[in-house]
């Protein structure tokens, strides 16, 4: 008898497989990520970050191992009420649960789960790349939305200036 679990899982594995090797592909990393690399850069430096993410993605869009891959630049390492574009501003980068693991850099979630605070860069002519790989296919967003891959998008969402990304998630730092 045909364990259908074990045939899903071995679908899963190679669709898996794909979406990492379409990774490789677009991104060129050769070297697996290191936490020390962004504790040496300098503090508020521009940095270069590969990272993906199920940001919103539904569970139909997670069970057929639907991988968003952004690529951008970020700065780390930095007091977010001190930057210059939040002057003025309701401050929105609060902790939210979290705990500061190493000052300004890593935060740990009641879980356990390490995150890198990042923060956005509001260059004119720098902006995040985000590809969707289905199969290793990259795939629009338009096209996931019509096929009901994603979760409704909200209404005039406000840029985040700070967010928090799981350091697993993390594939690449730095200019190099």
């Amino acid at each position: 008898m045909v364990n259908s679990t074990n045939i899903e899982r071995e679908i899963n594995m190679e669709l898996t497989r794909e979406n990492e090797m379409k990774i490789r592909e677009l991104t060129r990393i050769e070297e697996e990520f290191d936490i020390n690399k962004v504790y040496t850069c300098q503090k508020g430096s521009f940095q270069k970050i590969i990272y993906v993410s199920d940001n919103g993605i539904n569970a139909k869009g997670k069970k057929e191992n639907l991988i968003k891959l952004s690529i951008g630049v970020v700065r780390v390492g930095i007091t977010y009420a001190n930057l210059k574009a939040n002057q003025g501003l309701e401050l929105t980068g609060e902790l939210k649960g979290k705990t500061w693991k190493r000052d300004k850099y890593l935060l740990e979630t009641t879980k356990g789960n390490e995150l890198l605070r990042v923060y956005t860069c509001n260059l004119p002519n720098v902006k995040t790349k985000t590809y969707y790989l289905l199969n290793g296919e990259i795939k629009t967003k338009e096209w996931l939305r019509e096929n009901e891959y994603l979760l409704k998008e909200q209404e005039n969402p406000l840029p985040k200036k700070c967010f928090d990304i799981n350091i697993n998630n993390i594939l690449a730092f730095g200019n190099n």
